[in-house]
C-alpha cells in the first residue's frame, strides 16, 4: 500500500497467549514493584525528616516534587517503546492525540473503513470539561499526598504506613463496590476476607505499643504506673491527619476509572483493536494511559507551582539543599514513579479491587523493612506475630479471590 500504518510498520510485537489479562508472573512483578516503590518512597522521606532541619514548608516541597514527576511517565514510556519495539515518537504522539478528536481515526486503512462503517464515535469532552476534571483529580490526589508527607514529619514511618494503607484499602474497597466498579462475584467470601484482614491490622496496631515498651523505646511511669510516651500526641495527630486525608483516594480512584479509564477503553473500542490483536491493543492502552498520567502531572505543576512559590518565597534555599534534593530524587525515581505506574497498570489490566491488595502488602513489607533496619532493638510479641500472620493470610486470600477479575 502507499501508506504504512503505525501498528504494522513500527510496532511489530509477538502475541501473548492471553487476550484480556497479563500473565500471572507479570501481575506479581507489578504487585511487588508497587509495594517496593512505596517502601522506598516512605523510607527516603522519613530519612530526610530525621537527618535534616525540618521546615514547615517541607511537605509542600515534597508534594510538588513527587507529583510534578508524573510528567516524566509518558516520555519514559515513549523511549521504552522506541527502543523495544521501534515505535516512532511521532506515531506514539499520533496515537495519544487521537483521544482529543471527535472521532477516532486509526492509521490502518482497514481499521478506518471499519470505524466509518460502524460509526464508532467515542464521547469527547469539551475543553472546559477536561480542565474541570483535571482540576478535580489534582485536588483529590494532592490533598492525601500532602497529609501523607505532613504526617511522616511528626510520626514514625511504620505507624503512618499502617493507618495510610488501612484507610486507602477501606475507602477504595467501599466506593468501588458502591459505585458499581467491582464485581459481585464471591461477595460474601470477599467480605469475610476483608474483615479477617482488618482484624489482623487491629491486632498489629494494638500490640505495637507493647513491642516498643519491650524494645526500650517507651517506659512506665513509676508513680502512676502508666505508659509514658513523649510523642503520644504527635502519633495521634499524625495518624488522624494521614487517615482522614487518605480517604480522598477513594473518590480519586472512582473518578479515574470513570473519566480516564473509560475514555481509554472507548478509544480502543473505536479503533477496533480487540482480541484479534491483543498486543497492539495493549500497546495503545499503555501509551494513552501513560499520556493521561503525564497530563495530570502537568496540571499538578500548574496548580502546585504557584502554591510552592508563595509558601517558600522566604526560604527557598533551605528547600534546595543537596541532601534533601538527592534523597528526594531517589524517592521519586526508585519509589514514587514505580509505585504509581504499577498501581495504574494493575488497575487497568486486572481490576481496581486487585490493586487494593497492594495496600495490605505494603503494610507487611514496611513492617519487615523496619524490623530489618532496627532488628537489634526490636522485640516482637506473640500477638504481634499472630496479627501479621492473620494479615498475610488475608492478603493472600484477597489476592487469590480478585485474581480472575478482568479489566
Amino acid at each position: 500500500s502507499s501508506s504504512e500504518s503505525i501498528d504494522d510498520s513500527h510496532c511489530t510485537i509477538a502475541h501473548k497467549p492471553s487476550n484480556n489479562s497479563i500473565p500471572v508472573t507479570m501481575r506479581m512483578i507489578l504487585w511487588i514493584t508497587a509495594i517496593a516503590g512505596y517502601v522506598i518512597q516512605t523510607k527516603c522521606v522519613s530519612h530526610i525528616y530525621s537527618t535534616t532541619v525540618y521546615d514547615d514548608t517541607d511537605p509542600v516541597y515534597l508534594l510538588f516534587a513527587h507529583l510534578s514527576a508524573w510528567v516524566l511517565i509518558f516520555p519514559l514510556s515513549q523511549l521504552y517503546y522506541y527502543l523495544r519495539h521501534g515505535l516512532l515518537f511521532s506515531d506514539q504522539l499520533r496515537i495519544c492525540g487521537s483521544i482529543f478528536s471527535k472521532t477516532a481515526r486509526p492509521s490502518d486503512p482497514e481499521l478506518q473503513l471499519q470505524v466509518s462503517h460502524n460509526h464508532a464515535k467515542p464521547p469527547s469532552d469539551s475543553v472546559a470539561a477536561r480542565f474541570a476534571k483535571l482540576g478535580a483529580l489534582c485536588v483529590l490526589v494532592s490533598v492525601p499526598m500532602y497529609t501523607y508527607f505532613l504526617s511522616l514529619s511528626i510520626s514514625p514511618a511504620l505507624d503512618i504506613s499502617i493507618i495510610h494503607h488501612t484507610s486507602i484499602f477501606e475507602i477504595v474497597s467501599l466506593l468501588i463496590g458502591v459505585c458499581g466498579l467491582a464485581s459481585t462475584r464471591r461477595l460474601f467470601s470477599n467480605f469475610v476476607a476483608m474483615v479477617f484482614t482488618l482484624l489482623g491490622i487491629l491486632v498489629v496496631s494494638y500490640t505495637n505499643a507493647t513491642s516498643d515498651l519491650l524494645s526500650g523505646k517507651l517506659s512506665i511511669n513509676a508513680s502512676t504506673g502508666e505508659l509514658e510516651d513523649p510523642f503520644l500526641f504527635d502519633r495521634l495527630k499524625g495518624s488522624l491527619i494521614c487517615g482522614l486525608g487518605a480517604l480522598l483516594f477513594g473518590p480519586f480512584v472512582v473518578l479515574w476509572e470513570r473519566w480516564v479509564m473509560k475514555r481509554v477503553r472507548d478509544q480502543l473500542r473505536s479503533l477496533r483493536l480487540g482480541e484479534q490483536d491483543s498486543e497492539r491493543s495493549a500497546t495503545h492502552k499503555n501509551l494513552i494511559l501513560n499520556f493521561e498520567m503525564s497530563v495530570l502531572g502537568l496540571a499538578n505543576i500548574l496548580i502546585l507551582g504557584p502554591i510552592l512559590f508563595l509558601v517558600c518565597r522566604n526560604n527557598p534555599q533551605r528547600q534546595t539543599t543537596g541532601f534533601k534534593s538527592s534523597w528526594t530524587i531517589v524517592s521519586i525515581l526508585l519509589g514514587h514513579l514505580p509505585y504509581v505506574l504499577s498501581l495504574a497498570q494493575l488497575s487497568s489490566v486486572a481490576s481496581p479491587q486487585y490493586a487494593t491488595t497492594c495496600s495490605l502488602g505494603a503494610i507487611i513489607m514496611m513492617s519487615v523493612v523496619e524490623w530489618i533496619c532496627q532488628g537489634a532493638v526490636t522485640v516482637m510479641t506473640r500477638w504481634q506475630v499472630v496479627g501479621y500472620l492473620v494479615l498475610s493470610v488475608g492478603c493472600l486470600w484477597l489476592t487469590w479471590s480478585y485474581k480472575p477479575l478482568k479489566a
